[in-house]
């Protein structure tokens, strides 16, 4: 059960991982195009630091869409055990 477990969470960080992915390689153009246009603040972070903050935040998500996953999953089972003996 556990293996199962760190299976689910390995494919949800996967997806997602895959989603930025594919989002940065459809935007290229837009980053150096339109970004360098926009007036920014002066506490603009340096360009390298949006590379692992959104590969972290992607990964975040993963283990948030893993959790909820494996609670409604046995939200279902338990709900499925309690109406199987309610209309027995």
């Amino acid at each position: 059960m556990m293996q199962n477990r760190w299976v689910v969470l390995c494919g949800f960080i996967l997806l997602c991982l895959v989603v930025g992915g594919v989002s940065g390689a459809i935007t290229p153009r837009a980053i150096l195009e339109w970004y360098p246009t926009l007036n920014k603040p002066p506490f603009n972070p340096p360009n390298w630091v949006f590379g692992p903050v959104w590969t972290v935040l992607y990964v975040m998500m993963a283990v948030g869409g893993a959790l909820v996953g494996a609670v409604l999953a046995g939200l279902c089972v338990a709900c499925g055990g309690w109406a199987q003996n309610l209309f027995k």
